[in-house]
């Protein structure tokens, strides 16, 4: 583990590296794991250079497992869906249904639809 990380980057406990040092994913303090999109390479350069790739790569990453687990949740039921997904993107995922259910519901039959 590496504490410093989470004062950097919030809630983010460790990162993997790979034998040949290069970082594919990112661990939370719950030990939930997100693999990166693509790796990020450390190697040759400066500590703030490649610290700014693995905040891109977080936000892109973070962005695809939530948009993954979004479309996800209407073709898994919903018990395997929240243990399949990490707990910010059931938490998100499920207030994109929520809300898209009751702008339908309301759509549709008024405050009766509600």
């Amino acid at each position: 583990m590496r504490p410093h990380l989470i004062k950097v980057f919030e809630n983010m406990a460790d990162m993997h590296f790979e034998p040949d040092t290069r970082i594919s994913a990112m661990m939370s303090g719950e030990k939930e794991r997100i693999q990166f999109m693509d790796i990020v390479d450390p190697r040759d350069k400066k500590v703030e250079d490649w610290m700014c790739e693995v905040e891109k790569m977080m936000y892109l990453s973070i962005r695809k497992v939530l948009k993954d687990s979004i479309d996800d949740y209407e073709v898994t039921p919903r018990n395997d869906w929240i243990l399949k997904h990490a707990g910010q993107c059931v938490l998100n995922g499920s207030q994109v249904h929520w809300t898209a259910n009751l702008e339908n519901a309301y759509k549709d039959g008024g405050m009766k639809g509600v």
